[in-house]
């Protein structure tokens, strides 16, 4: 049996809403006094750069790495769950 590998693109919208929410989600663990702020840095554009920036002041920027890293994975596991999708290998 031969194998393939498939390409899945995704919406825009939906990868803004993902950091969006993972940004929110960090926010709430790591820099709980800074929620409001990361809410309102969303909420307007290049909010990416600004949130990286709040990140860089706040000495975080590696842990949140690591915690994009694993919502990106966990949601990329519920998509492919939702979807019937399983990953070979």
């Amino acid at each position: 049996m031969g194998t393939w590998l498939a390409r899945v693109h995704f919406p825009n919208g939906h990868v803004r809403y993902a950091k969006q929410a993972a940004g929110a989600g960090f926010a709430r663990q790591f820099l709980p006094s800074d929620f409001d702020e990361v809410r309102y840095v969303f909420s307007k554009r290049g909010a990416y750069k600004k949130f990286r920036a709040l990140l860089i002041r706040r000495n975080v920027l590696d842990s949140w790495y690591d915690f994009e890293s694993k919502a990106t994975e966990r949601a990329l596991r519920e998509w492919r769950e939702l979807n019937s999708i399983e990953v070979a290998g």
